[in-house]
């Protein structure tokens, strides 16, 4: 944090009493030409400190907001993945990219990941599991394209890293659920409110199955 003008002057008052070949110079008078030097000097310095404050926080916003190496990372590399092209370098050697941007041929919609961990490894897998497809209609990508993402992942990851891309069918989702619904309302109409209102809340979900154990109301 910045020093005011104030305590810049009074440091540097204090430094040129303690000189014995200043002293000749000591003034208690703010109009003193040799004061007036300290003003101005303190002024510059609290400038150039209050910049270094601006400049210090840019830098840890930027630090804080990079995702290099993380899950997020390699999540959002395979979704700019582009089916047929290859990885060129940068012209400044920092980074890898496409000569061209064509998003059309980005097949991954959706990715997930988590990290695993065995007792032969001592260091943790990031395994992402990646789909093609819309939201509601997603399919596991074919064997034969895995082995370019692979490589294309490959590319990118850090030295040292372990990670696995796998796409396989979607999981089985099976709510049991207990529902309480008034006796009066028809069963198929309580039975199409249900389903309703899963898909709804879950609209990525096709297949479910429903164990009711209880029925008295339904909101």
């Amino acid at each position: 944090m910045s020093r005011t003008i104030k305590e810049i002057y009074n440091e540097a008052v204090q430094e040129r009493n303690r000189r014995l070949e200043l002293t000749e110079f000591a003034s208690d008078s703010k109009l003193s030409v040799m004061n007036g030097i300290l003003w101005t000097v303190a002024a510059v310095i609290y400038s150039f400190e209050t910049l270094l404050d601006v400049f210090a926080v840019d830098i840890s916003e930027a630090i804080n907001n990079r995702i290099n190496g993380t899950p997020d990372y390699y999540a959002n590399a395979l979704l700019q993945y582009q089916q047929g092209d290859e990885l060129t370098v940068r012209e400044d050697g920092l980074a890898f990219g496409y000569a061209q941007v064509d998003e059309t041929k980005r097949i991954i919609t959706q990715v997930s990941y988590v990290e695993s961990t065995d007792d032969s490894n001592l260091d943790s897998k990031l395994v992402l599991k990646i789909a093609t497809g819309t939201k509601g209609h997603l399919e596991a990508i074919p064997a034969e394209e895995l082995v370019p993402i692979n490589a294309y992942i490959g590319k990118l990851k850090f030295a040292g890293t372990r990670i696995e891309v796998i796409s396989t069918k979607g999981d089985v989702l099976v709510p049991r659920l207990t529902v309480f619904y008034d006796g009066a309302v028809p069963e198929a109409e309580m039975y199409d409110s249900i389903e309703t209102r899963f898909r709804v809340k879950y609209p990525s979900v096709i297949n479910y199955i429903f164990v009711f154990r209880q029925f008295v109301g339904i909101e």
